[in-house]
């Protein structure tokens, strides 16, 4: 596997900018056999598909906007490893990593508009965009790891249609969720509930702004970037944040205790331009589609990256008594009926959408 040269690099592009550059650099595959020989790293004798009649080398452009050394760059090589194995070197999967042909924003549009073949990101970026796919962001619903979260998200899509409109404009790979998040804290450690009321919590997705209300925390609009110095300035008491992002943002130095209750986990999208996966011969399309389907094995690498952050921080992980836990879910059931009745309100079945997702979580093997 290869990873392509910054062919583009901004902050913040107009959609039809994106879509010229494409054009200009070539950044879409070689498919209808363009390409002139097979790629020489793997040979039709690693697969285990008929791979007869199928000929030349289908680059597929990947935009990701996390760098390799994330964890999401371990999953991706190991997904992209495999799907290139199993087609016998016909699929070359060429990932752009950092953000090289667009921001972290810009990922689902690129796909959309054929600027990338795939892309792989957060749909917490994209208010109102996948709204049924929040209810797996929803704190304290009983995922308790990122293979278990990813294999109920990845269950609901396949037996239920309530995501159907809102992927609609692409091939869905895979569906998946990351590790759990605690909340980190800076200065004196919270001991019951009280403790939290009229604190600053930095949250990065609006799912869970009525749950922080609720314990009476006063919830702000964290970027990424700026966590460190909004937590060394102490512009925010704490925040709600993965165990792997932690780790990856190094705010350790800032943060006095983590809170491991085990609030939410952030939901991840595999996507492709429908263009591009149509183009592909059929068997190469199942390959593609089984090898994504199979990566959710791979999503325990984000499980063992909150395994050693955890023991990274050693005694400052804790968690409160069991009475104050009670009004901890409390809040969080709060947040689940407001959920529901604001998903009523955009003329969803809220109640059918949380009751299935939460029998799918239900219906996972605790990993």
């Amino acid at each position: 596997m290869r990873t392509k040269s910054a062919v583009v690099k901004m902050a913040a592009v107009l959609e039809i900018i994106l879509l010229a550059v494409s054009v200009l650099t070539g950044c879409r595959n070689d498919a209808g056999g363009a390409a002139e020989s097979v790629s020489a790293e793997y040979s039709e004798e690693d697969s285990a598909y008929d791979l007869s009649g199928v000929t030349g080398t289908f680059t597929l452009i990947v935009q990701t906007h996390e760098p390799e050394y994330a964890v999401s760059g371990t999953f991706l090589n190991e997904w992209a490893e495999s799907v290139e194995k199993a087609s016998g070197g016909h699929i070359e999967i060429d990932i752009n990593y950092g953000a090289k042909l667009g921001g972290a924003k810009d990922t689902a549009y690129m796909v959309k508009n054929g600027v990338a073949d795939i892309g792989w990101g957060f749909q917490c970026f994209y208010t109102d965009r996948f709204p049924v796919t929040e209810v797996f962001m929803l704190p304290l619903r009983n995922i308790e790891s990122a293979k278990q979260g990813s294999e109920a998200l990845w269950e609901f899509w396949n037996t239920t249609d309530f995501m159907d409109e809102e992927y609609s404009d692409y091939h869905v790979l895979l569906l998946h969720t990351g590790c759990q998040s605690p909340v980190a804290v800076c200065g004196e450690k919270p001991e019951t509930i009280d403790d939290l009321k009229g604190k600053t919590i930095g949250i990065n997705s609006e799912v869970l702004t009525p749950f922080v209300q609720a314990l009476g925390m006063l919830p702000m609009n964290v970027s990424d970037r700026i966590l460190y110095d909004d937590f060394r300035n102490q512009t925010v008491d704490s925040c709600v944040r993965a165990w792997d992002m932690l780790d990856f943002l190094s705010v350790d130095a800032a943060v006095s205790y983590y809170l491991d209750e085990d609030i939410g986990v952030y939901t991840c999208y595999l996507l492709m331009n429908h263009e591009a996966y149509e183009e592909m011969p059929e068997i190469l399309r199942q390959i593609i589609d089984e090898k994504s389907a199979e990566a959710i094995a791979y999503t325990s690498v984000w499980d063992e990256a909150e395994k050693q952050a955890k023991a990274a921080v050693g005694s400052r992980v804790y968690q409160l008594e069991d009475s104050e836990k009670k009004a901890l879910v409390s809040a969080a059931d709060q947040a689940a009926e407001a959920w529901i009745a604001a998903m009523d309100g955009l003329g969803y079945d809220g109640r059918s959408i949380y009751e299935t997702a939460m029998q799918c979580i239900e219906n996972q093997d605790v990993q």
